[in-house]
C-alpha cells in the first residue's frame, strides 16, 4: 500500500504538468487595406473596373503564413494562418480599397455590368523574413505585380511592380501582417493617381 501511495505521489505532479500545458490556439489574419483609406470627394470617373482574382507564386499559395529563414528555405507557421488563401485574400482587400476610395463609378468582381477595365496581377512574395545569426532581425516583405487592361482589346494601360521589405519593431507575426498591410496600402496610395491618369488619358483618345 505504501509503495502504491509513493508511486501515485510521484506520478501526480507529472500528470498535472502535462495536463496543464495549454494547447496552441489557431490565429487567423487578414489584410484590411480599406480600413484607413480616405474616400475621394470628387465626382467618380464614369468607368467600371473589374478586379480579377490575383495569381500567386506556388511558394506562397497556402493558408499558413510563410516565414523565410534563409535565401533558399521557407517555412510555414502551423497555428498562424490567413483567413483564406493569399490570392483571394488580397483580391478582396484591393477590391474593397478601391471601392472605399470612390474614384470610379463601380469596382466589382462581377462581369455585369460589362467592365471598361480589368485589374489583374500576381503575388510574388508575402512573407515574414528572419535574418541575423540568431534570426533575430524580422522583416515584412511583399512583392506584387498589378496591371490594368482595357477590356475591349486587353491592352495594358497601366502596370506597376514593387518588392518592399521593412524591419518590424516587434518580433511577432501580428506585427509583420500589420506592416505588410501598411506597405501594400502605401504602394496603392502612391499608384492610384497614376491609375486615374492612365484611365483619363485612355478615355480622351476615344
Amino acid at each position: 500500500m505504501k509503495k502504491l501511495l509513493i508511486t501515485l505521489l510521484c506520478v501526480a505532479p507529472l500528470v498535472g504538468c502535462f495536463g496543464s500545458s495549454a494547447t496552441p490556439t489557431m490565429q487567423y489574419f487578414w489584410i484590411p487595406l480599406w480600413q484607413e483609406a480616405r474616400p475621394s470627394t470628387s465626382e467618380p470617373i464614369p468607368v467600371v473596373i473589374q478586379v480579377e482574382g490575383l495569381d500567386v507564386d506556388p511558394g506562397y499559395d497556402h493558408l499558413r503564413i510563410v516565414y523565410r529563414i534563409s535565401s533558399v528555405q521557407l517555412r510555414h507557421y502551423k497555428f498562424r494562418q490567413w483567413v483564406t488563401k493569399p490570392g483571394r485574400l488580397l483580391t478582396a482587400a484591393v477590391l474593397r480599397y478601391l471601392q472605399v476610395k470612390n474614384h470610379f463609378r463601380l469596382v466589382t468582381r462581377a462581369l455585369q455590368p460589362l467592365p471598361n477595365y480589368i485589374l489583374r496581377g500576381r503575388i510574388m512574395a508575402l512573407e515574414q523574413v528572419e535574418e541575423g545569426k540568431k534570426r533575430e532581425k524580422w522583416s515584412a516583405r511583399v512583392a506584387l505585380h498589378l496591371r490594368l487592361h482595357r477590356s475591349s482589346d486587353n491592352k495594358v494601360v497601366w502596370s506597376a511592380r514593387f518588392d518592399r521589405k521593412q524591419r518590424v519593431k516587434t518580433r511577432t507575426p501580428q506585427a509583420v501582417v500589420i506592416l505588410i498591410t501598411h506597405l501594400i496600402r502605401a504602394e496603392l496610395d502612391r499608384e492610384l493617381p497614376n491609375i486615374i491618369g492612365a484611365i483619363r488619358t485612355d478615355l480622351a483618345r476615344k
